[in-house]
């Protein structure tokens, strides 16, 4: 099964990973709709844009019987200070929004074939050492239970014939994501890791991360959680350490947990927690990861 030509509709398909996405499908000669609240930073024939407010909106009907897979990766993001208001806003932009595609689906007489879904590797918490597999229990954690919560109304779609699948995705790498806000201070000389910097720190290029959406959609076999993370195991120190001397950064210091707290409230412990993941499932299934070595896959990056 390919994508060509196929009608593919992508909730949060302005963002960072929802644009590079938005664009291989394109050259794959697909009909992409965008979904969000904002329109997409890119224009083409075949990619139309539906404004709208999931978690107070469903999918208008028209598009019954037109659409062959759903990328669900609307959600508020998770980088700010996790006051009560910002927790619940981020929570209800997840389940609130899975739940109107789950109402939307159900009163459809053709459904889509998938529904792929994010979630993220902060289900797992802080699992130390141990290499987790997708069948490893969730976290105690407000991202966790996020995750864990996010995931069980995805799944919710398999009820109605559909094939799900939640992406438990690293911190992707790319012009965007997690190193946004470290370009400045590191092409500045001044590198930094935070807290201890001893827990290990899954990563995945934004190249791979779209790949592995598109190997989803395609791939009859895959269903339920994936782990999605590149192979090259690092600490959180040891990814910083590598990004600095490839930006030729004379200096790594550690910021204290305490002054993060400050800037992020509880959301500032999460950094010290470590999850070694395993992307066996997938592989397993066929995927091959293009970047398997952490300083290539910067290294394509930053010579851009």
């Amino acid at each position: 099964m390919t994508t060509t030509n196929k009608n593919i509709l992508i909730t949060g398909g302005s963002g960072f990973i929802g644009t590079h996405l938005t664009q291989e499908l394109l050259k794959r000669g697909c009909r992409v709709i965008v979904v969000d609240r904002s329109a997409p930073k890119i224009n083409h024939d075949n990619l139309s844009f539906v404004k709208l407010d999931l978690t107070k909106e469903d999918l208008p009907k028209e598009y019954d019987g037109v659409l062959f897979a759903v990328v669900h990766l609307a959600g508020k993001s998770i980088f700010g200070r996790w006051t009560e208001s910002f927790k619940k806003e981020a929570y209800d932009s997840r389940i609130l929004s899975t739940k109107s595609l789950a109402r939307s689906f159900s009163t459809w007489q053709e459904k889509p074939k998938v529904m792929v879904s994010a979630s993220a590797f902060g289900y797992y918490g802080d699992k130390g050492d141990v290499l987790v597999t997708e069948e490893d229990s969730p976290g105690k954690d407000f991202g966790a239970g996020l995750c864990k919560d996010w995931e069980e109304e995805v799944q919710k779609s398999s009820a109605l014939g559909m094939r799900t699948v939640q992406v438990r995705t690293a911190n992707v790498l790319g012009q965007g994501g997690l190193l946004s806000p470290l370009w400045l201070p590191f092409k500045c000389g001044l590198g930094f890791y935070l807290g201890k910097g001893e827990g290990w720190f899954p990563w995945i290029h934004i190249e791979d991360i779209v790949a592995l959406y598109l190997f989803a959609i395609e791939n009859e076999k895959v269903s339920g959680p994936v782990n999605a993370a590149g192979e090259d195991y690092v600490t959180q120190k040891e990814f910083m350490k590598t990004f600095a001397g490839l930006m030729k950064t004379w200096a790594v210091v550690s910021i204290p947990i305490i002054f993060l707290f400050i800037r992020f409230g509880d959301f500032a412990f999460s950094f010290n927690n470590s999850v070694k993941m395993s992307s066996e499932k997938i592989t397993g299934l066929g995927f091959v990861f293009k970047y398997r070595k952490l300083d290539t896959a910067l290294r394509s990056i930053i010579t851009k």
